[in-house]
């Protein structure tokens, strides 16, 4: 099914601050983030020599959505059937136009087309990871990743399973949707911003002033916090991509306006943000949690919105994030 269809029958239910996608799989919150914005750090992290660690976070990450989110009745199919069943949720998201399987003994064969991240850098330990760790729930078993071949529009993963059991270290599914819980108010949504043009929907994909967003579930995100892996190149990496869609021109309050639109209109919570003479308060209510086990992280989203705050100032810094509640206060200051 194509994004916009999911959009036109409330497949993907859109309210202020809140993405919630009800496609095939259990219900749950989504985020929508920039896709080349990801593509950009992870190729970042395996030029530093982190691809190792990107794809053991990735695995997790591929585990805990497949353990949660899969309804049971799925998981005991054969895992031809889940694997298709997998395949029209990604579909749906538009991470991907098709995937197939090859199913020999230990061994299976993923092929993947016009794959989320990889149609833009290639081959890349993100993707890599989700997979094994998605594998590794479909069979209930450990795996291990063999080879990986192709190029951006077709990847071939070759996937081996490995003696054990799988460890799923998460929240359970009730606590998990009462913690993204966000009562609806009126408001501008995903929905008003395509309607006005603001957001394009092409293909499947979402695209803001020519750069495609993927809808991704956010655990991802807590996980890359809690691991510190490379945020202290988030900002100049976010800071680079901004400036080529956030107009040189726009002045500090409609830089801030732009960013509280973006903020609420791709899941990430109700956005209040007061700008003082040095300093920009940003307050999220309700922003999206996670399905780890571990505590709520959202440095990276800090990392991002430092990147983009500093296109005021290049002088910003992040002080502090508070939790009080259900809000998250992050406070940026120039040093």
């Amino acid at each position: 099914m194509k994004l916009s269809h999911s959009l036109h029958r409330g497949i993907l239910e859109t309210t202020v601050g809140s993405v919630i996608n009800k496609f095939k799989v259990k219900k749950r919150r989504n985020t929508l983030f920039f896709e080349e914005l990801i593509a950009r750090y992870a190729q970042a992290c395996e030029r530093r020599g982190k691809g190792d660690k990107l794809r053991e976070i990735c695995d997790e990450w591929g585990r805990l959505t497949s353990h949660i989110l899969i309804p049971a009745p799925i998981k005991s199919s054969p895992p031809r059937l889940i694997f298709l069943m997998s395949g029209e949720v990604w579909k749906n998201l538009g991470l991907l136009t098709d995937v197939h399987t090859r199913i020999s003994g230990t061994e299976i064969k993923l092929i993947t087309e016009n794959e989320f991240l990889s149609e833009l850098i290639g081959p890349n330990a993100a993707m890599t990871g989700f997979f094994v760790g998605t594998t590794k729930v479909v069979f209930n078993s450990n795996a291990e990743i063999v080879k990986v071949v192709g190029k951006n529009k077709k990847i071939i993963y070759t996937i081996r399973l490995t003696k054990g059991k799988p460890i799923f270290n998460a929240k359970d599914k009730e606590k998990y949707n009462k913690l993204n819980k966000l009562s609806p108010i009126d408001g501008f949504t995903l929905n008003d911003a395509i309607k006005k043009g603001i957001f394009r929907v092409r293909d499947s994909r979402i695209y803001f002033r020519g750069k495609r967003i993927c809808i991704i579930e956010n655990t991802i995100f807590h996980l890359l916090s809690n691991n510190n892996l490379l945020l202290d190149e988030v900002p100049d990496i976010s800071q680079g991509f901004f400036s080529e869609i956030i107009e040189k021109t726009a002045s500090a309050s409609e830089k801030l306006n732009l960013l509280k639109t973006l903020l609420q209109v791709m899941g990430w919570g109700r956005v209040t943000i007061q700008m003082e003479t040095n300093k920009v308060i940003l307050s999220i209510y309700k922003p999206p949690y996670g399905l780890q086990l571990e505590n709520e992280n959202w440095a990276f989203l800090s990392s991002v919105i430092l990147g983009y705050i500093r296109l005021i100032n290049k002088k910003f810094q992040f002080v502090s994030s508070t939790k009080k509640g259900e809000a998250l206060a992050l406070i940026f200051q120039i040093s």
